[in-house]
């Protein structure tokens, strides 16, 4: 009997989210500011921000960013 696996031709499956930007890994960083880090990335890094969100008392709490087409995400 044949083992199955959820690896089996993954090079040969189509991207679920293709056309959405988004890649089979993303990276995720905690951090304690979101804000500041988003501020960081892009001006010391030239990172794009691509969407924010904010949370009721208007701190952010997560953020994506892409560089050079890889996509970060930060969270609180």
């Amino acid at each position: 009997m044949k083992k199955l696996s959820g690896f089996n031709n993954v090079e040969n499956r189509t991207h679920p989210w293709e056309g959405m930007g988004l890649t089979w890994l993303t990276t995720a960083l905690n951090v304690r500011d979101v804000r500041a880090a988003v501020d960081f990335y892009t001006g010391a890094m030239s990172m794009v921000a691509i969407a924010e969100l904010e949370g009721d008392d208007g701190e952010m709490l997560f953020a994506r960013i892409r560089y050079r087409g890889t996509n970060f995400t930060l969270n609180k």
